[in-house]
């Protein structure tokens, strides 16, 4: 009986539609009403319904203004608190090892009703002024000392970084982007992927007896924190290089396992700005071969060809890559007499196979020991 008065209404400020500052300001009326006390359960259901409502018509209309200072959303605890001091747990790996984190946290958004994807993509649509922080970004996990003073340079340390660092497997993941930005209808500049080939060649890995990790928060140990992997990274910054170097530390006792190679894929989509997307699944083959095989291996995966690079696998074998088995019948060990230039053989245990295995090196140069002349 008022729509003759609709004109009327618009004019002083009612909208056709429920907007969010509307449902941002009923979230900020509960708290008033509350005095920020754990709310009722059916208060909590309102908060649930009005936090629904809200990000429902964020996602209808992502480009609608929010003019909020202030938006309360419901912990886990059953309060209503300021956005900006709630946590939104980003890494679900974390939960077990944040019991004693006293941050408060964001509830459950499931609990309000909203079915979507992923969480984090909602949270973001919001002013960053308005956000919840993540949970990485305010913890960070460090390698126990006792892990450190084990690392070790060789074995499967060695072998997965004469990997990463290899020139085939830079040509490898820049193709992969490519196909992943092709296939996105995308197009990747070239200075971006000659800083990605860089940032590949300053890996480091290293094996450890045990790879004990735990969290901090604000530069204190989390207590409960504590837990073993397989596979940690943390970056330093090289002030000799003045670059940041990439540390990977593997427990030593593990093999090139599926879960392993899952986690170094990871990594290395971390180290390149998270570009490959939904083709980071296809490290994982091309970790499991030998360089001179990836290109050959992209090819059976029907990975688009890269011919912005012409790379060919050399006649001569480059120094530090593996000797195929197929060339194993050429190595011989009696020989006595060598000159600077000849290849050799260089034998290392196999961690993998608990066997050996040989790459390639060069001789140098002779060295003669005068001490008991």
């Amino acid at each position: 009986e008022l729509g003759e008065f609709k004109d009327l209404f618009l004019y002083l400020g009612v909208t056709l539609n429920p907007t969010v500052d509307q449902y941002a300001w009923i979230l900020e009326s509960i708290y008033i009403e509350t005095n920020g006390e754990k709310l009722h359960p059916n208060e909590l259901r309102v908060a649930f319904k009005a936090v629904y409502e809200l990000f429902t018509i964020m996602q209808k209309h992502p480009k609608e203004v929010v003019q909020s200072e202030l938006l309360f959303l419901p912990s886990t605890t059953g309060h209503l608190i300021q956005s900006t001091d709630l946590v939104f747990n980003d890494d679900p790996t974390y939960t077990e090892r944040i019991k004693h984190f006293t941050q408060p946290f964001l509830v459950d958004l499931a609990e309000c009703y909203l079915s979507v994807a992923n969480y984090e993509d909602i949270i973001k649509m919001l002013p960053p002024k308005l956000q919840p922080s993540m949970l990485t970004d305010l913890v960070q996990e460090v390698l126990e000392e006792e892990s450190r003073k084990t690392i070790i340079s060789y074995g499967i340390a060695e072998k997965l970084r004469h990997q990463l660092n290899s020139r085939a497997f830079s040509i490898g993941v820049v193709r992969l982007i490519r196909h992943e930005h092709h296939r996105l209808g995308q197009r990747v500049q070239q200075r971006v992927l000659d800083n990605i080939q860089d940032y590949l060649k300053t890996i480091r890995v290293y094996g450890a007896e045990k790879v004990m990790t735990y969290l901090t928060y604000e530069g204190v140990r989390i207590p409960g924190s504590e837990t073993q992997t397989q596979c940690f990274v943390d970056k330093t910054f090289d002030f000799i290089q003045r670059q940041n170097i990439w540390n990977i530390y593997i427990d030593n006792s593990v093999s090139m396992n599926e879960e392993l190679l899952v986690s170094v894929a990871e990594v290395v989509n971390r180290i390149v700005g998270g570009m490959l997307k939904n083709s980071v699944h296809y490290l994982q083959p091309i970790l499991s071969f030998p360089p001179h095989s990836i290109s050959s291996v992209l090819d059976r995966l029907k990975i688009r060809q890269d011919h912005s690079v012409d790379f060919k696998q050399p006649t001569l074998p480059n120094p530090g890559t593996f000797i195929p088995l197929d060339d194993h019948h050429l190595l011989k060990e009696d020989f006595e007499e060598f000159e600077a230039g000849e290849y050799v053989a260089l034998e290392l245990e196999d961690d993998v196979t608990g066997g050996q295995m040989f790459i390639y090196a060069i001789i140098i140069g002779k060295y003669e020991d005068h001490a008991y002349d």
